[in-house]
């Protein structure tokens, strides 16, 4: 697991894989807040990343709520899934998060990375690169 910013890009990329666990992915997301989002997220949610509970999905809402404070107009959030069942609870997250009233940014759920990518505006080949490199 790993976090990794390109201020160039305005672009995080958070990649979850066997070694993030549901406390792991809380204390990035908090840490990540506190020192500013940028307009780009990318939640990359591997093949073999740990599964969480639907319960711990909701209960991420009002982590992720504090960054309607600090982000700037216009973000975006993509939320890729490596497995259909990890799918499934991004589908729960997106439902949960339009709870969020002050919610200034957009989420997307997706099982490719091209398609991600594409939303986002990132080549996939950097985000690739951010990968192998961090990873």
């Amino acid at each position: 697991m790993f976090v990794h910013t390109r201020s160039d890009l305005d672009f995080t990329l958070f990649y979850f894989d066997s070694s993030g666990s549901y406390d792991d992915l809380i204390f990035q997301l908090k840490r990540y807040i506190d020192a500013g989002p940028t307009r780009l997220e990318l939640f990359y949610f591997c093949r073999d990343a740990q599964l969480i509970s639907p319960s711990q999905v909701r209960d991420i809402i009002p982590v992720a709520a504090k960054a309607s404070d600090v982000r700037v107009n216009g973000g975006k959030t993509a939320l890729l899934y490596g497995r259909d069942v990890l799918y499934g609870l991004g589908r729960v997250y997106k439902v949960a998060e339009n709870r969020i009233l002050q919610r200034n940014w957009s989420t997307e759920i997706f099982k490719e990375l091209r398609h991600a990518a594409e939303w986002l505006e990132i080549p996939e080949d950097i985000i690739n690169e951010m990968i192998t490199l961090y990873n």
